[in-house]
């Protein structure tokens, strides 16, 4: 088979001749070292990006701002350790999840979960984009009250599924070039955004004369940390199952570096926590604001900002909001999922194409979360990735300790697909974590550990995430092993022993001729071996 290493990004190798065409796709090629362009401030920029959005903005509402910032920055640490540890190969070997997936789940056992956490992170870039189409809508209805449609509730409704639309188009024109120009777009993204959330939070001030009590004192500040911890982790998975798409084009990891290289190298995920915390920070003040000057605050920037500011500055909240939302939204909402559609869907979807596809997916899946309602259980979906981290962990760290067979990735081969190119093991493991999710037996869990154990404060979702991740992970990691002999045992049983070689009527045996040997080396062999009757030239045999 052909190397897996082209010298160009020209010089493109037909899937007839790399690996499986079935498997093969040329945005998964593995990226040579020498060709990787991602520097520590890049890095930054991307996780930075990650780090800001919705959920972070509305971490610190109101009086809750001191207990939401600890359990947001663990939050954040949490997912960016999370994220590095299932780069580890990707980083390495220059290619993005697919590594992890197929190494774990098997080249075509990886199609699967591959396209549930591609659903799921377009589903979560969804309801945020429903959520701030539905605040833009009602400030339409007051910015033009002479039009009733706009108050009715199918005018609010179509206000939001298009501002859900044209957020989706521009985050698909953000991903649809390559990572270096999307970088490049959210380095300006984040730019804008830090100085339309210091404009804000500057007017913010001026109108509330302070912003008012900036930290209340409420009771039983552990479990409302717990609470929000486990609130903010299930959009951590899907940052963490991410972070490999980027991760794969660090540079320098064939070149010794300096030291300075290596500390920007080890800070620059870090980005992700200040990010949050900053716009955080935001979210707080601006919400504190509309608490002094409307009595209310609602965690989002548009009614915050028209709390405090009347109807124009609502509309710069419009536009601060959609900034939270393309940065974390091209990466993990389009970029990632497109990758992951392209991986399990090689022959069908080139990376642009898979884009169009989850357009088109999101402009169906807002209209239906809307009218089902089903906003809420996004963040119950979100729990069923943690038995696949679990599962890409323990393969990871526990049985390939970042040791890789790339043609076998690529080819649907016995190493990391044991049973026609899947990994049973995986599947088992990731049913053995969804067991602990809220909708099966999560909840009956959470009550045995506060009711048993005194583990007072724990939720479902808890239990969900820590449950999923620690019993996939102990369940992959004996069941892997063990899937591995038997396939090899079953193999061994079914593959024919060799036979004993034909003999000619001399009792010459007739040799097996390798192909790859050369004419002469052929010619020779072919030959009868020497015996007493041919090596006397008296009884050589010869044609009558």
């Amino acid at each position: 088979m052909t190397p897996l290493r082209p010298s160009s990004s020209d010089d493109w190798l037909s899937p007839a001749d790399f690996g499986d065409p079935a498997l093969v796709n040329r945005d998964l090629v593995p990226v040579e070292a020498t060709r990787r362009w991602l520097m520590p401030s890049d890095r930054l920029v991307l996780w930075a990006a990650v780090g800001a959005g919705p959920v972070s903005y509305a971490a610190a509402l109101g009086g809750e701002r001191r207990q939401a910032l600890v359990p947001l920055v663990l939050a954040l640490i949490l997912t960016l350790l999370l994220g590095l540890a299932l780069s580890r190969s990707s980083s390495r070997f220059g290619a993005g999840a697919v590594l992890g997936m197929r190494a774990a789940f098997g080249p075509r056992g990886a199609r699967l979960p591959l396209l549930v956490r591609a659903a799921i992170g377009v589903l979560l870039t969804a309801s945020w984009a429903l959520m701030l189409g539905t605040w833009t809508g009602r400030l339409v209805a007051r910015s033009v009250p002479e039009e009733p449609w706009f108050a009715s509730p199918w005018g609010l409704r179509s206000v939001a599924w298009g501002v859900a639309l044209v957020l989706f188009g521009l985050g698909a024109l953000l991903a649809a070039g390559d990572l270096p120009r999307l970088r490049r777009g959210l380095d300006g993204l984040l730019m804008l955004g830090l100085c339309a959330g210091f404009g804000l939070v500057v007017w913010a001030g001026i109108t509330s004369q302070g912003f008012g009590p900036l930290s209340v004192e409420a009771p039983m500040l552990w479990a409302r940390g717990l609470e929000l911890f486990a609130g903010l982790m299930p959009v951590g998975l899907v940052i963490a199952l991410s972070a490999p798409d980027w991760e794969r084009l660090t540079c320098g990891r064939d070149q010794p570096q300096r030291f300075g290289f290596q500390l920007a190298g080890i800070l620059a995920p870090w980005g992700a926590p200040l990010m949050a915390v900053v716009t955080a920070l935001v979210g707080g003040l601006l919400a504190a604001a509309s608490g002094v000057v409307r009595g209310s605050a609602d965690g989002h920037a548009i009614p915050d900002a028209a709390g405090f500011g009347g109807l124009a500055i609502g509309w710069a909240g419009v536009g601060f909001s959609a900034l939270l939302w393309l940065l974390p939204g091209s990466l993990v909402g389009l970029y990632s999922p497109a990758l992951a559609l392209v991986a399990a869907l090689p022959k069908q979807f080139s990376r642009r194409r898979a884009l169009l596809a989850w357009v088109g997916f999101a402009v169906v899946a807002v209209p239906l979360l809307d009218l089902l309602a089903a906003g809420p259980y996004v963040a119950s979906w979100l729990l069923l990735l943690a038995p696949v981290v679990g599962v890409l962990l323990a393969d990871e760290w526990l049985l390939r300790r970042g040791q890789l067979v790339l043609d076998e990735i690529y080819t649907a081969g016995n190493t990391y697909g044991p049973v026609f190119g899947v990994r049973l093991a995986a599947y088992l493991a990731w049913g053995l974590g969804a067991v602990c999710h809220p909708q099966l037996l999560g909840v009956a869990l959470m009550q045995l550990l506060v009711t048993k154990f005194h583990w007072v404060g724990i939720s479902a979702p808890e239990v969900a995430l820590l449950g999923g991740v620690i019993l996939a992970a102990l369940g992959y990691g004996v069941l892997a092993p063990i899937e591995g002999r038997l396939a090899a045992l079953v193999r061994t049983a079914l593959t024919p022993r060799a036979k004993a070689l034909p003999m000619d009527a001399l009792g010459t045996a007739e040799r097996v001729v390798p192909v790859s040997l050369s004419t002469e080396a052929t010619a020779t062999l072919s030959k009868p071996l020497p015996t007493e009757e041919n090596t006397d030239p008296e009884k050589r045999f010869f044609s009558p």
